[in-house]
């Protein structure tokens, strides 16, 4: 006895299963890349950046100064660490906030 022809599988069944388990696979894939980039590709850790900016005294008012920028990691460890330039009455030192 033949079985029923809803029983017997056919090729368009299999390629939409074959379909739907690919776009599984790459919506778990896109979702792995995605965890793993942010956990391994931070720029900035919330609770080590500043907001500094470079500032100019002349006799002790402003000259000049850049605008406050965000800054995190080695460099904000750089602005940290760097002394203050005095040539006569001119001073160029680091704010941070």
């Amino acid at each position: 006895m033949a079985d029923p022809a809803y029983l017997k599988p056919n090729k368009t069944s299999k390629i939409m299963r074959l379909r739907i388990s690919t776009r599984r696979f790459r919506i778990l894939l896109a979702i792995i890349v995605a965890a793993a980039g942010t956990i391994f590709l931070k720029s900035c850790e919330l609770d080590d950046f500043m907001m500094c900016r470079k500032v100019t005294y002349v006799d002790g008012e402003v000259e000049s100064a850049t605008e406050w920028q965000t800054y995190s990691g080695t460099r904000l460890e750089e602005i940290l660490d760097e002394e203050d330039v005095t040539i006569g009455n001119r001073t160029t030192r680091w704010e941070c906030r």
